[in-house]
């Protein structure tokens, strides 16, 4: 006879009747009917075919290289600076990153000049302290430099760092110059940095 629900009494089903296994288990059944864990996973894995007819698997989720969180920063302001040692420009964005791993990749595109014949640098710096301190990402001389161009250049600065922290990070744009000319940052007032976590 046909066995039907209303034939199921009440705690007939038991585990010892179901397929054993724990959490993360993929369940198939052998040529006799018995129930097989053919594949086991964990927290964070994702299941992978391997063909028609082969057993499936458990792999590391691939999320190296991801694009987590973009911010970005403007400036409608033209900033010059006469000083000889790096000094603020004032275009700057905060990003808080969710790994202390991940990296943040700093994208600047801006205008850039020098007024004279001269040495114009300009650089990207971070601060980790709520910008009480800031330290540089392009050495001594920073990112670019505009020789004897006594006007604007469009230009971009880029750079991929390391967060180091889970904390808000602020990367700002410096500038200083030599040869007592004026480094410039901003013709037509519109300036943009832009930060991007990238997972680990």
């Amino acid at each position: 006879a046909n066995v039907t629900t209303a034939k199921i009494t009440d705690n007939a089903i038991t585990l010892a009747k179901m397929a054993s296994g724990t959490d993360g288990n993929i369940i198939s059944y052998d040529t006799s009917g018995n129930p097989v864990a053919v594949a086991t996973g964990s927290s964070g894995q994702v299941l992978t075919s391997a063909g028609a007819g082969a057993v499936p698997s458990f792999q590391a989720s691939a999320v190296g290289g991801k694009i987590l969180q973009v911010v970005q920063g403007t400036d409608t302001n033209f900033r010059t600076t006469t000083s000889g040692s790096y000094a603020s420009l004032s275009l700057n964005a905060s990003i808080t990153p969710a790994s202390s791993s991940n990296k943040i990749l700093v994208i600047v595109a801006a205008a850039f000049g020098i007024d004279g014949s001269g040495n114009a640098f300009f650089d990207i710096q971070k601060s980790t302290d709520g910008g009480s301190n800031y330290s540089s990402l392009g050495g001594g001389d920073g990112f670019g430099e505009r020789i004897n161009n006594d006007g604007f250049a469009p230009g971009a600065l880029m750079t991929l760092n390391g967060a180091g922290t889970t904390n808000a990070i602020n990367y700002k744009i410096f500038g200083k110059q030599s040869g007592g000319v004026t480094a410039k940052l901003g013709a037509g007032g519109y300036s943009v940095i832009m930060l991007l976590e990238v997972s680990a």
